[in-house]
């Protein structure tokens, strides 16, 4: 509960009130609450930050009955809302009588409903998506958090952002779901959905799209994505980044954004991007923690920046430029990394089988019954899929190679497996790696200093290797020796004619 409320020439405070919103259970939330002849100003008593509600700002003032307290509830210009909790019933009336005398507005009670029922009416205010039971409050979702709005029947599904600043104790919210039944009909007669009514709401309240797509600093048309599979139309806003499909729309924080891959395709013709994520994107129960873009090798593309030369040079500091022109490749990596401030990873030149061309950087092999190519890379192992995995060795405890003893079986002399033991004691087994991979991923792996777990056995394999190439080239050597040189042959043959 606050304290109660000291005063000053034309100045009202009140301490341990709380900033409301998905931080409020943390104690950096707690401060010191300031009403003023400008405004309002809070400021948290641990971290010092401070949170300013100038009078030109405010459109409306309303004070909320929350459980064991009050809220003092402000909307403000630009459709932000500004929650302040932990204050007492007597506190009312001064605020009342105060912002009506120098703010000329009048705080309105609003009242929540506590009943406990899941059925009422949702609504879109503003930037809110508010649900209200019997005309009371219920509960409202601030639409810059949710990441997708879609309908599936009579269902409005609403999917949630995840913080990228929660603990792992933390519960979030991930998704809500609406009942809407059909009701009337619409202009042309047809019958009017309301789930998609509702839907569209909130893509056009300028959280989910409509006027935010206006204001998109960059973007990239009809992208082939790998995974989530589809095309997308990629926009690059000012903190995040938008995935607009046929079906499906995804928003990614930059701050949820770990790492940029750029990896070469076995096939010589395509190049695959990848955003691993710090939190997984979410369709129904599927989660995708990394996105895969594969764009072709020799596709070219220009991009120009919606902001001014002198906004660009400011902002990216020399990483990017107003406009931009080359590979597809390169000019989506380079700008990836330019808006995440994220360093763009890659195979190397001194890497695995460095004197090899790009088809060679990685090992085709499965994982469970899911096939790809894995890539030793300078700090992990990405295995790049229909279901990607990224390995880093820095929580790679050892690694065991199995079936190395070629004599073992007919398999074992083509293919062999590498099982990967975490510090986090789980387990992944790759199978069905070539035995011509074997040497370059033994020599890599010492390289890097990671432990292998049978290393005798591994050693010996390797030993092993080494003598079946020096077999191979004696007796392709032999064999080149013995066989009549075609020049030869050719010289007796005209020779004979001159005769």
């Amino acid at each position: 509960m606050a304290e109660a409320p000291t005063e000053g020439a034309d100045t009202h405070q009140w301490g341990n009130v709380v900033l409301g919103g998905k931080d409020a259970h943390r104690d950096e939330m707690i401060g010191a609450l300031r009403m003023h002849a400008q405004g309002f100003g809070w400021k948290s008593r641990k971290s010092g930050k401070v949170v300013a509600v100038s009078k030109s700002d405010l459109r409306a003032i309303e004070w909320v009955k929350v459980p064991h307290a009050y809220m003092l509830r402000l909307r403000a210009r630009g459709a932000l809302t500004y929650k302040f909790s932990g204050l007492n019933s007597k506190d009312k009336a001064l605020i009342k009588t105060y912002c009506s005398d120098n703010f000329g507005i009048a705080p309105v009670d609003v009242n929540l409903s506590f009943k406990g029922w899941n059925w009422g009416e949702a609504s879109v205010e503003g930037v809110h998506l508010m649900f209200s039971v019997n005309d009371d409050e219920d509960f409202d979702v601030p639409i810059n958090d949710v990441t997708q709005a879609r309908t599936e029947k009579e269902m409005a599904i609403v999917e949630m952002a995840d913080d990228d600043t929660a603990l792992p104790e933390d519960e979030m919210v991930a998704e809500i779901r609406f009942h809407v039944p059909t009701t009337g009909e619409d202009d042309e007669g047809g019958e009017l959905h309301s789930a998609e009514a509702l839907v569209l709401a909130i893509q056009d309240s300028g959280g989910m799209g409509g006027v935010e797509a206006d204001n998109a600093i960059a973007a990239f048309d009809d992208v082939p994505v790998q995974v989530p599979r589809g095309r997308y139309d990629i926009e690059l806003f000012d903190k995040y980044i938008k995935l607009h499909g046929k079906t499906y729309d995804y928003k990614v924080l930059y701050t949820n954004i770990g790492g940029i891959y750029v990896l070469p395709k076995a096939d010589n013709y395509h190049m695959a991007i990848v955003l691993t994520l710090e939190h997984p994107l979410r369709q129904g129960a599927t989660m995708y923690p990394h996105v895969v873009m594969q764009l072709p090798r020799d596709e070219q593309r220009e991009l120009t920046l919606s902001l001014s030369e002198a906004e660009v040079a400011k902002r990216f500091n020399g990483k990017l430029e107003q406009e931009e022109q080359g590979s597809t490749t390169d000019v989506m990596a380079k700008t990836f990394s330019a808006f995440t401030k994220k360093k763009v990873q890659g195979p190397k030149a001194d890497g695995f089988n460095a004197s090899k061309d790009d088809k060679h950087k990685s090992i085709r092999c499965s994982m469970k019954a899911v096939d790809g190519q894995l890539y030793p890379l300078d700090k992990c192992f990405f295995f790049l899929s229909t279901k990607p995995l990224l390995l880093e060795f820095d929580h790679v405890g050892t690694i065991e190679f199995n079936r190395v003893d070629q004599n073992s079986s007919a398999s074992a002399a083509r293919t062999f497996d590498i099982s990967l033991y975490m510090k986090d004691n789980t387990k992944h087994q790759f199978v069905n790696l070539p035995r011509g991979d074997y040497n370059e991923l033994f020599r890599f792996l010492t390289s890097k200093r990671i432990r292998i777990k049978n290393i005798t056995a591994a050693s010996k394999a390797q030993m092993d290797e080494d003598d079946d190439d020096d077999d191979d080239t004696y007796r392709g050597k032999r064999s080149r020796q013995s066989a009549p040189p075609e020049d030869m042959d050719d010289d007796d043959e005209d020779e004979g004619e001159d005769e």
